[in-house]
């Protein structure tokens, strides 16, 4: 950005129990939301468990991320104005990615919904404190926006469905026709980056697929299938499907695991004799993400029982 900004609130909506404000900047169509209500939706405390995760990832204090400003509340009774750090759409989806909290991933499609919608019909929906702030007219005209736009839909819902249909078989024809970029890489070739390998001395693909899931970037979807953070292609006889990483989903990868691979490692000695000791040769070491093990290495002596 690095233009000035001019925030207008356009759309209140709730997430379960939460009311989140969405704002407008007039001189670039760029949409944001505040550190307050991010930190809410995502279950912290308070806003200083987003603040960490921007000391943590500093590239997030980028224009393209967010931004401060001094915005008008309601606190109570009464308007104040505030200096807020705000966060541009990309930098919502990335702090909920980071975070790793278990509602980040449906915030962010709760997130892409609303503001697919606002730009497709320009509709402003706001609650009766935000009604007071806007011309009566304006909020009549944009209801009758709305009520149009469904007339309109309803009658062309066969001719949708029929294109719908079309446009997932041009899907299909398109992703698995195109080759795979050359910086996307595949769990193993992650691996191999991170020094990541099994107790059968392969390199540990599982284990890097956990943490992709485990982060919020993987997703249930198959082949054919495309984001900002994977490619899911059809693979040959053996493998059904290949799935590949985009830098930014290795960069958030590799991030997350060199911030948290000391905490998640894990020890299995033999229980031995007195003579040994109760801790005896190690059996088996490796990493645990949630309730899940992912051993790097295994006793091979044959001789010795656990």
């Amino acid at each position: 950005m690095g233009e000035i900004i001019n925030l207008q609130k356009v759309r209140e909506e709730k997430f379960g129990n939460i009311e989140c404000d969405f704002y407008k900047d007039t001189n670039s169509d760029e949409y944001f939301m505040t550190i307050n209500q991010l930190a809410q939706v995502l279950e912290y405390s308070s806003k200083d468990g987003v603040e960490k995760i921007l000391k943590r990832n500093p590239y997030l204090r980028g224009d393209n991320y967010s931004t401060t400003y001094n915005l008008s509340v309601l606190e109570g009774n009464r308007q104040v104005t505030r200096e807020r750090i705000v966060f541009t759409e990309q930098g919502v989806y990335d702090v909920a990615l980071l975070s790793g909290k278990p509602k980040g991933r449906e915030f962010r499609l709760f997130v892409g919904n609303i503001l697919k919608e606002l730009r497709r019909t320009g509709v402003v929906r706001l609650n009766k404190s935000g009604l007071a702030r806007i011309d009566f007219m304006r909020n009549v005209l944009d209801s009758m926006e709305e009520t149009i736009e469904k007339q309109r839909e309803m009658q062309i819902e066969q001719q949708r469905q029929k294109q719908k249909l079309k446009d997932i078989d041009n899907k299909v024809d398109d992703i698995t026709s195109k080759k795979v970029p050359e910086d996307y890489l595949n769990a193993a070739k992650i691996a191999a980056e991170l020094g990541l390998t099994s107790s059968n001395d392969r390199l540990h693909a599982a284990l890097v697929g956990k943490i992709a899931k485990y982060i919020g970037i993987r997703t249930e979807e198959t082949a054919p299938y495309e984001d900002e953070y994977i490619k899911i292609v059809f693979g040959d006889t053996q493998i059904g499907q290949m799935i590949y990483y985009s830098p930014k989903a290795i960069e958030t990868i590799r991030n997350w695991w060199n911030l948290n691979k000391e905490k998640l490692k894990y020890e299995t000695y033999y229980q031995r004799n007195a003579k040994y000791g109760s801790k005896g040769d190690l059996k088996e070491r490796g990493y645990k993400i949630g309730k899940s093990r992912y051993a790097t290495y295994k006793s091979i002596d044959a001789n010795k029982s656990a």
